[in-house]
């Protein structure tokens, strides 16, 4: 029986992530570039270390915004692991470190872990997993962080009642999606602290007027995706985007 996961993730870039970049395989063109850093700039700076030569870890990279992102505002030691040989070679062009792992929750559940990250970051990573693996990898993650390292995660908002089942369902290696409350359920079991859930600002394209517009329809939106959860009981859902922020501490 074919492997899915090999196979697809093989060919990913060709089959998956690339066709929602038009800088696929290529070097980012200008626009697409400086997308990626202004979302990055309002929705992830404030989360990174204040220390400029924390060691950083991105799990997925992808077409590697993220790292490029962190080097460009000062961050030296930051390195990547990814599945898939052509989003490490597509990265790898662009001068960053990035390493093919082909096995993450064995990688992460050595017998001798060493605490060595001030930071791991997991971008639309956690979903490829279902929930027996996410326990070990998450269990794994945190060994590899030091005391007081933090873990900050992008996932799939099951919540999200326009867009959650095609964030789920838009890439056949999604596995799971998660609510406020089962992410918060998962890190807290695997002792996790300082739990934070936040919605991502996507309307942060400040010098586009149209930025306005999207601003104030997604507000009419989310009001009322939230009263169709109150209309039915259900008063702990408060974020209603398609995906969640998610940070988590190892305790000191």
């Amino acid at each position: 029986m074919l492997n899915y996961r090999k196979v697809l993730l093989e060919k990913y870039i060709t089959t998956a992530y690339g066709h929602n970049h038009e800088s696929a395989g290529k070097a980012f063109v200008k626009d697409d570039f400086l997308s990626y850093m202004t979302y990055f700039k309002y929705n992830y700076l404030k989360l990174l270390p204040e220390d400029k030569g924390a060691v950083i870890l991105e799990l997925g990279p992808g077409m590697g915004q993220f790292m490029n992102f962190v080097k460009l505002n000062g961050y030296k030691n930051i390195s990547g692991l990814d599945g898939s040989i052509e989003v490490v070679n597509h990265c790898r062009n662009q001068d960053l470190d990035v390493a093919l792992c082909s096995d993450f929750i064995g990688y992460f559940n050595q017998s001798n872990p060493e605490a060595r990250y001030d930071m791991i970051v997991a971008n639309d990573f956690l979903e490829h997993f279902c929930k027996e693996e996410l326990f070990s990898l998450l269990s794994g993650l945190r060994s590899y962080l030091k005391p007081g390292g933090a873990l900050i995660m992008k996932i799939p908002n099951a919540s999200a009642c326009f867009v959650g089942a095609h964030s789920r369902y838009c890439d056949f290696t999604h596995e799971v999606s998660f609510t406020e409350l089962s992410i918060r359920q998962l890190l807290s079991a695997l002792d996790f602290s300082s739990i934070r859930i936040l919605a991502p600002n996507m309307f942060c394209f400040y010098r586009n007027p149209l930025n306005y517009l999207g601003k104030l329809l997604a507000y009419i939106l989310t009001k009322l995706q939230i009263l169709i959860y109150r209309l039915h009981g259900s008063f702990d859902v408060k974020i209603v985007s398609g995906s969640m922020i998610v940070t988590a501490k190892k305790n000191t």
